[in-house]
């Protein structure tokens, strides 16, 4: 919310959380869906996950943590996110912000499960941490949502350390920090060609900066603007395809 803006108010007197889309700027860019949970820390009775647009079999491990009631900013999350919109979460420490990433992402890779064509393509998640801690964090609640049945978990996760190895498929999460991902794309483009900086954004659907204020600062800009560089290498393979068809001519040529 803006400074100085006022929430609305309930009328038991608590204050509604905000979700509110940022306005285009002066220059034309749209920026992200702002989401804050201000007040309030469970969404309200008769909310729960698969209303809010989770799969079934998410909300179904959900509920053997004994988790099945949403909190606001998960409740403020989900549906933006599943969405398609890029989003951007502010909430305090505890509040549930990585389930709020975690769970429509996790449905969105069961349903590509249920029918391929649902979501085709890349259907890979890369989370960036500012830290190798936070990294075994998010891995920690992304193995705790497991199928009920099997016990496995439901995201098949990678969590980029000195001891990973590069594996043989996508897995649903790659989690890092930019500079251990540079760092394991130059060690691993020797072994495994899918893991080039040319192969790698191929593979890539979404992306979550987790701690982004963190991520956005002091030395984690330039490790992080080193890994965007990468991506940009994708855009710009994309375009000179593009263009090689549009005009009929063979990359050599375009070259």
């Amino acid at each position: 919310p803006r400074s100085g803006r006022a929430s609305p108010s309930r009328s038991d007197g608590r204050t509604e959380p905000i979700a509110r889309r940022s306005e285009a700027s002066d220059s034309g860019i749209t920026h992200p869906q702002a989401l804050r949970s201000e007040a309030g820390f469970l969404a309200d009775a008769g909310v729960s996950f698969e209303s809010l647009g989770a799969h079934p079999r998410a909300e179904t491990a959900l509920r053997a943590l004994q988790l099945s009631r949403p909190t606001r900013v998960q409740e403020l999350a989900l549906p933006a996110i599943l969405s398609g919109e890029d989003v951007v979460l502010a909430a305090e420490t505890g509040s549930g912000k990585t389930l709020s990433y975690l769970v429509p992402l996790l449905t969105r890779v069961l349903a590509a499960k249920d029918d391929p064509t649902t979501y085709p393509g890349a259907t890979s998640t890369l989370v960036l941490c500012p830290n190798t801690a936070l990294c075994a964090q998010v891995l920690e609640v992304a193995q705790s949502l497991v199928d009920t049945d099997t016990g496995e978990p439901l995201l098949s996760a990678l969590a980029v350390s000195s001891a990973a190895v590069p594996p043989d498929h996508a897995p649903d999460l790659i989690i890092a920090t930019p500079n251990g991902l540079m760092s394991k794309l130059r060690e691993w483009s020797d072994l495994h060609n899918r893991w080039t900086k040319e192969e790698f954004p191929g593979w890539i659907r979404h992306v979550v900066a987790d701690e982004a204020d963190l991520l956005l600062a002091g030395g984690f800009v330039r490790d992080l603007s080193r890994l965007l560089e990468v991506f940009r290498l994708d855009d710009r393979a994309r375009l000179r395809l593009a263009l090689c068809k549009r005009f009929g001519m063979s990359e050599e040529q375009f070259l």
